[in-house]
């Protein structure tokens, strides 16, 4: 997605279901990755990084470990699929 075009949605205003959308498509990239296919739009349009926050709220929300803590899964608000944090 083109950055322009991220700009343009966040001027939509905050109810615009389409933000909401890319903000959650945005979600495990932004957790998994430190590299991901967002950085710039959230460095750059605090709006986005202002949703981005939001659905990273919803995420975290559904966070489980197992009983020995090794591992950690949050279930993505978009695509309503479990993944499991990687290690850094």
């Amino acid at each position: 997605m083109a950055r322009g075009a991220v700009d343009l949605l966040c001027t939509s205003g905050i109810g615009y279901p389409v933000r909401r959308v890319l903000a959650s498509a945005a979600v495990e990239g932004y957790l998994q990755d430190d590299n991901h296919k967002f950085l710039r739009e959230t460095q750059d349009v605090p709006d986005f990084a202002a949703d981005l926050l939001r659905e990273v709220k919803v995420a975290l929300k559904s966070l489980t470990a197992n009983t020995r803590g090794a591992s950690v899964t949050f279930k993505d608000p978009f695509c309503e699929q479990v993944f499991q944090l990687q290690r850094s």
